[in-house]
């Protein structure tokens, strides 16, 4: 049996407890202090049309008109008829694709910056219906927490047992399920309550989990991603990642999102995300975030900063990403590299 506790918090908060050597990098030392709690917008995302791709197949970019505005005269001299407004299509996350061509080399711009526990060392980042939840890790200092994105203050938090290092996340409709890093335990928790129900059993390392669709997505650390049934956690397969003239590690797999049929993977100790075609491996773009830590380290005089790890889908066609014990979360958008 697990042996939780729930903290309901209205101000940001952390895990506290003592330094312990995580596995993944060297022994962080912090503050305990978080972050001026408001909101700077530096920006605003710019206006524009990408290509989504799924299992390595490309979506059409393009925008359809499939109406025309009804003639202002009406029939037999009545009233005119007006058109219903049309929907504007959904913002891409990603620029445009070329399907054929090499890996595309993407960097972020940052639209917004907003505080986070800098005692949080984030292993797992998603949005869901508003809100953000996040998994963090170290022995003994692991949770799972609900945050305020708009103010990085942390509204809920449930400790995990101390032989468990907590690891990515997932939500799956009403639930949410964590990994554990060397425990072989996924651990199902109720979304609204963050009251854990139920356990999975896994064989290897957990790392980064996403869901596509009906499937989840995992990462262990290695060059593969495997696919797992959400409902019972059976592993269904696996596909190594492919990256032709790309000179970069394609291993450290690390924290997951998956969006618009594709999955954005942190490679663990760089300031690099992989973005993967999940059925196939085949690399189709590289992400690098280096400004994010430029910026940090134009702001903050910390020597625990550790590194970037954790990417969710935001809104507008903009992801959050944070790292490991940063003092800030940003909201980012995805562009072209100059």
């Amino acid at each position: 049996m697990l042996a939780l506790t729930v903290l309901a918090l209205a101000v940001p908060g952390a895990c506290g407890g003592g330094d312990l050597a995580p596995p993944e990098s060297a022994d962080p030392s912090d503050d305990g202090l978080l972050a001026d709690a408001s909101v700077e917008v530096v920006g605003e995302p710019a206006d524009s049309a990408g290509a989504t791709a799924g299992d390595g197949l490309l979506a059409d970019a393009s925008v359809e008109v499939v109406g025309e505005p009804a003639d202002s005269a009406g029939a037999g001299g009545g009233p005119s008829a007006v058109a219903a407004p049309e929907e504007s299509p959904a913002r891409s996350v990603f620029p445009v694709i070329d399907s054929d061509g090499p890996i595309a080399r993407w960097t972020v711009e940052i639209v917004e910056r907003v505080a986070h526990d800098p005692d949080a060392f984030t292993q797992g980042l998603e949005v869901a219906d508003g809100t953000m939840y996040e998994s963090t890790g170290l022995q003994g200092r692991s949770s799972l927490r609900s945050v305020d994105a708009a103010t990085g203050e942390v509204t809920a938090l449930v400790e995990l047992a101390d032989e468990h290092f907590g690891e990515g996340l997932t939500v799956v409709g009403d639930q949410i399920i964590q990994l554990t890093w060397q425990s072989g335990t996924a651990i199902v928790y109720d979304r609204a309550t963050l009251t854990p129900t139920a356990e999975h059993r896994y064989d290897g390392e957990g790392w980064g989990l996403c869901l596509l669709d009906d499937l989840l997505v995992m990462s262990d650390g290695s060059d593969r991603l495997s696919r797992r049934d959400p409902a019972t956690f059976e592993l269904l397969g696996t596909v190594t990642l492919a990256a032709p003239g790309y000179d970069g590690r394609l291993d450290y797999l690390n924290e997951l999102e998956c969006v618009e049929g594709l999955v954005i993977a942190n490679v663990w100790q760089t300031d690099r995300l992989l973005v993967v075609a999940p059925l196939t491996g085949r690399v189709v773009a590289v992400i690098d975030a280096r400004p994010l830590m430029n910026d940090l380290l134009e702001t903050f005089d910390r020597a625990d900063i550790n590194v970037l790890n954790g990417v969710a889908v935001a809104d507008e066609g903009t992801l959050w990403m944070t790292g490991k014990l940063w003092p800030r979360l940003y909201r980012v958008r995805i562009a072209e590299a100059r």
